[in-house]
């Protein structure tokens, strides 16, 4: 049952630009929907690779997880039967993609721990220019209820960051990474960067290149939970690099050798 979704000229103009670019209305409202009661039903069952952080005993969480699809068949699906795959594969100009791994991000009403400012590749076992994350919201999303934030254009640095583990805690860093800035201090932003955000509603997407700076502050709302879904996706200039310090990939290490394109069909499924 896909759903077809056309990228607008100005909007691959701005994706290709800016390394981040925000897409309205790509995924059905019910579609939403069924895919937050999925969210609150896998974290209901405790299953998989599930993360919470919290600054007291009682307060407010910051809840990740992560390979949903492999354990569940609706997250399964939605990386596969949406709008997605297609978005992808417009953005990245290219015929076909593979699906990567999805990722979930919530924060409670009141969370006031932030997402560290980060780029995605160090996280990653892969090299290249062809890979993508399509953040999509499951609820409203605002600047007060910890909207993403990017830094435009810093894709084309080709700058890694020092990996920020889940809730803040540090990863140490490979030869030659450092820190993100913390742009949540704007006294660090300069006048000649753009900062790029966007207020969402439930199927808009944030797509965004894995060289890309971001991170969001604190859900300052009191009232609204901000659930993120994001699904990555590979292309065709990609190459398989288990670097130290990235990701395992579930459920297994794909059969390829270091520098090869990951053509494993089981682990990263052509779509």
């Amino acid at each position: 049952m896909s759903n077809r979704f056309e990228v607008a000229a100005h909007e691959l103009e701005a994706y290709e630009r800016d390394g981040v670019v925000c897409l309205r209305n790509v995924v059905p409202p019910a579609r939403c929907r069924q895919m937050l009661s999925a969210v609150h039903a896998y974290l209901e069952r405790g299953q998989g690779r599930i993360q919470e952080a919290k600054a007291t005993e009682d307060g407010p969480r910051l809840i990740g997880a992560v390979f949903m699809s492999v354990l569940d068949k609706e997250f399964r699906e939605f990386s596969r039967d949406s709008a997605l795959p297609e978005v992808a594969a417009q953005l990245m100009r290219v015929e076909r993609v593979r699906f990567f791994y999805d990722q979930m991000f919530i924060k409670e009403p009141g969370t006031p721990e932030p997402t560290p400012w980060h780029n995605d590749l160090p996280f990653w076992p892969m090299r290249g220019n062809d890979l993508i994350s399509l953040w999509v919201a499951l609820t409203p999303v605002t600047k007060e209820s910890s909207g993403v934030e990017y830094l435009a254009e810093s894709h084309k640095t080709g700058t890694l960051f020092q990996a920020i583990g889940f809730g803040g805690y540090s990863i140490p860093p490979a030869a030659g990474q450092l820190p993100c800035p913390n742009y949540l201090d704007h006294s660090l932003r300069r006048s000649d960067q753009r900062f790029l955000s966007w207020d969402m509603q439930p199927g808009d997407v944030l797509c965004h290149h894995p060289l890309t700076a971001h991170g969001s502050g604190a859900n300052n709302s009191k009232t609204q939970l901000r659930v993120g879904l994001s699904v990555r996706y590979l292309g065709r200039d990609v190459i398989w690099d288990p670097r130290h310090g990235t990701m395992k990939i579930v459920p297994r290490p794909p059969a390829i050798n270091a520098g090869d394109y990951p053509a494993d069909d089981e682990v990263f499924p052509l779509l």
